[in-house]
């Protein structure tokens, strides 16, 4: 517990001082009196009624208050702060939380999550906060939290807690995982399936719902990921294509997540299994203009989504092929359209905004393949899938009554159902104009999962990292946040949708180098394991292991470091590279 005591209470002036400038500043102020009956009331400082809370006229600023306040006339008890729907402030009340003049145990852990402004009340048995951040749906209050936003007027003592910042800050996420502990969790008798986190009017659950009855929660949790690249083609000046790749070995599912796309969306979605570099803009000698605008396939992806149940073929052959490959790929995926010259139909193609989404799958890449994407540009983005181990699951799924045909068309008719809404409500895309900003807490998440990225896929040559620029991945993560964020039928970013990207991070560097950088970024193993961990936490030999450890050192993610005169190594995760606290942790 803290070692928290109450600030020196030298009289009003003092600790008037110590009210926060963000509630200082605001025309919402109140003040207490107390009726005929001995009860408490905020009151209009001029007239001595009662506040409407709804009312702004019955509000004046904080010196006014603090003047009638201070009147021997007014016969005032103490200042009071309204709160209204136009502020972001929000106001966490704890009630019977101070014993012998200290926070309760329980009230320090609160005080310390959310990290704002803090105080006692009048009452000096509640403490009171005032944080910035939205507040989520789901109930107020329990029998000792209550959390507001709108239409409450509280006491303000000024006596702060030493212990709590001086300011109000804003701490979104530290208000949801508040919500969730003592109010959400009261409102849904702590329900804590997998549907939880999606309110049951959410566009999403249905889809999440059909899909983790038909199959499980990996195939659920890729298919999330892939809803997001058609979502995000609803935003209005899009600066590139967003690429999404399910990659994991033979027979792990991938496919199976394309279909769910392939079905009852021609409006939306291109379905292309054979596609090479010239089926973009073709060039056959033996076929006039009007054939080769017909065969052409970019402008048939135009603002569409492109998907591939197969792009083994993208990656296969030597490093020239793949080079030539992922060159055109870079140069489409930038969405500003293809030119090219054919030779014997001379220079053709499209220009203008030929922007689409791609969603993929692939068998592992080779490490020639990454080495090119790492030169060529990369415009691609993975999430894992991993292969099923549980026979009995596999045998059950293979037998069962309900074909596995029936299972695929109705996660499809789900998937045709939430995108054709989607593009019914908002109009098509680039019709969702973006206007809300991060929260400073989301953007250190975001800068995370883009540096994590950078460094974890980039090419090593002799022993040197080339490493990309993070604008590029940047702009993916939050384009496939902001799908994220629609499909959930919202218009701002949230934890939930940093979430999808974290996968993402995670699952976007070559095979080998995941379950290295997986084990150390994770935070139950606290930053540092040695060879011994990591032989038993990753499917490598010890041998393989000491070469995956200098490999997190080359790429700046980790130091490799002796700890003995017997040679035994540890890997220590560097500081920058700690596992954000409000993001979990992925289980693949």
């Amino acid at each position: 517990m803290s070692t928290n005591t109450k600030s020196s209470n030298d009289g009003d002036e003092q600790l008037a001082n110590h009210i926060p400038e963000a509630l200082q500043s605001r025309d919402q102020w109140v003040c207490w009196s107390t009726d005929e009956n001995g009860q408490r009331y905020p009151a209009n400082p001029k007239t001595d009624s009662r506040v409407n809370p709804s009312d702004p006229n019955t509000f004046v600023g904080y010196e006014a208050a603090e003047v009638f306040s201070d009147a021997p006339s007014a016969e005032m008890d103490g200042l009071g702060f309204t709160l209204t729907e136009d502020d972001s402030l929000v106001g966490i009340r704890l009630e019977n939380a101070v014993s012998d003049g200290e926070p309760e145990e329980w009230a320090e852990e609160i005080i310390d999550t959310v990290d704002s402004y803090a105080e006692y009340g009048p009452e000096q048995t509640h403490i009171l906060l005032f944080v910035k951040g939205p507040l989520p749906d789901d109930g107020e209050r329990n029998s000792d939290v209550e959390m507001t936003g709108k239409e409450r007027v509280f006491p303000v003592t000024g006596d702060r807690l030493e212990q709590a910042p001086a300011s109000v800050e804003e701490r979104e996420s530290a208000l949801k995982e508040l919500h969730k502990e003592y109010i959400a969790d009261e409102h849904t008798n702590g329900d804590s399936s997998d549907t939880a986190g999606l309110e049951s009017d959410n566009p999403l659950s249905d889809v999440r719902e059909t899909v983790l009855e038909e199959f499980d929660k990996q195939t659920w949790e890729v298919t999330e990921a892939s809803l997001c690249v058609p979502a995000s083609l609803l935003l209005e000046g899009l600066q590139s294509c967003t690429g999404l790749v399910i990659v994991g070995e033979t027979g792990a599912g991938k496919s199976t997540v394309i279909r769910f796309f392939n079905d009852g969306l021609d409006n939306l979605v291109e379905r292309s299994d054979d596609a090479t570099p010239a089926s973009f803009v073709s060039a056959e000698p033996s076929k006039d203009e009007e054939e080769l605008e017909k065969l052409d396939l970019l402008p048939r992806i135009q603002h569409k989504l492109m998907t591939c149940k197969d792009m083994s073929s993208w990656f296969a052959g030597d490093q020239a092929s793949i080079k030539k490959w992922m060159a055109v790929v870079a140069n489409v995926m930038d969405g500003d359209g293809y030119v090219r010259d054919t030779g014997s139909h001379g220079q053709r193609g499209y220009e203008g905004d030929y922007r689409f989404g791609f969603l993929g799958a692939t068998t592992p890449l080779p490490r020639r393949a990454w080495d090119v994407m790492g030169h060529t540009g990369n415009r691609l983005v993975f999430h894992e899938k991993s292969k099923m181990t549980d026979m009995s699951q596999a045998v059950s799924d293979v037998f069962d009554d309900d074909e596995y045909g029936k299972k695929v068309a109705r996660c499809q008719k789900a998937v045709q159902t939430l995108l054709n809404d989607l593009w019914s409500e908002h109009g098509g895309y680039g019709s969702v104009e973006w206007e809300s900003s991060l929260s400073n807490e989301l953007q250190q998440v975001f800068e995370y999962l883009t540096m994590l990225v950078v460094h974890a896929r980039a090419p090593v040559e002799d022993g040197t990292t080339k490493k990309e620029g993070p604008h590029r991945i940047a702009t993916t993560l939050r384009d496939i946040a902001r799908g994220h964020a629609l499909l959930c039928g919202r218009k701002q970013i949230e934890i939930e949708d940093a979430q999808v990207c974290a996968r993402i991070a995670l699952s976007t560097m070559p095979k080998e180098r995941r379950p290295v950088v997986r084990a150390v970024l994770n935070p139950k193993n606290d930053g540092s394991l040695s060879t011994s961990d990591l032989t038993k936490q990753t499917p490598y030999t010890e041998p393989t292991v000491l070469k995956r450890m200098e490999l997190l050192e080359t790429l700046g993610i980790a130091e490799c470091k002796e700890v003995d005169d017997r040679g035994t190594k540890v890997v220590e995760q560097r500081e920058k590279f700690e596992w954000p606290d409000l993001l979990d942790f992925p289980d693949f």
